[in-house]
């Protein structure tokens, strides 16, 4: 299944934060895969965002749910927060055919 992966970091972990994750995604947990990350260029790119905050996003493919904990859990450690949402991948222009689908 694929996740979309909302990471903040206080600037001042920044360092920390960055080399656990480099560490993490040159040898990833079996059962992970980090497709792409994106950095956000942006003073708030959301709502309630704390001032020095940076914000990237990425996207992984996990097939067990260990594999996901054991990436999470060196960027928590040094100071990020992360919130995954499950993403459902559509091809364009069938959005209305997926949604005649599973709606009735």
């Amino acid at each position: 299944m694929k996740f979309l992966t909302i990471q903040t970091m206080p600037v001042d972990k920044v360092t920390q934060i960055t080399e656990a994750g480099n560490k993490l995604w040159s040898n990833p947990p079996k059962g992970i895969k980090l497709i792409a990350s994106y950095g956000i260029l942006s003073q708030q790119p959301f709502p309630n965002t704390p001032p020095n905050t940076i914000v990237g996003i990425a996207i992984s493919e996990c097939e067990k749910e260990e594999a996901m904990l054991e990436a999470s859990i060196p960027q928590i450690v040094a100071g990020a927060t992360l919130q995954r949402f499950p993403i459902v991948e559509m091809t364009p222009g069938k959005g209305a055919e997926l949604g005649k689908k599973l709606g009735g």
